[in-house]
């Protein structure tokens, strides 16, 4: 049983295999902190489909757009179509799927 669970739908990420990344990869701060977090808990790594999160690929996308940090109290607007996708998606996986 592992004590946090990291996802992500980025297959280069995940072709890279947490190992230590060079000074000048466009990914080292992000294997930085993974690195850490696996060190620090113990972890499982999964890839996800982006249709299956699409929350997190439109906050990735929308937070690019920002120039402050932001911190919501509710989710914005544009981000409500997309919940409702997910959780769609998430009713489909677990209706759908029998090796959990």
């Amino acid at each position: 049983m592992s004590n946090l669970s990291i996802e992500t739908d980025c297959e280069a990420v995940m072709r890279l295999g947490w190992k230590e990344a060079d000074k000048d990869h466009p990914f080292k701060s992000v294997m930085d902190d993974i690195n850490k977090m696996m060190k620090e808990h113990k972890c499982v790594i999964l890839h996800t489909i982006r249709d299956g999160n699409q929350c997190a690929d439109h906050m990735a996308r929308f937070g690019g757009t920002l120039k402050n940090n932001t911190v919501f109290e509710e989710p914005p607007m544009t981000l409500k179509s997309y919940l409702l996708r997910d959780i769609e998606a998430a009713y489909e996986f677990e209706r759908n799927n029998h090796d959990y």
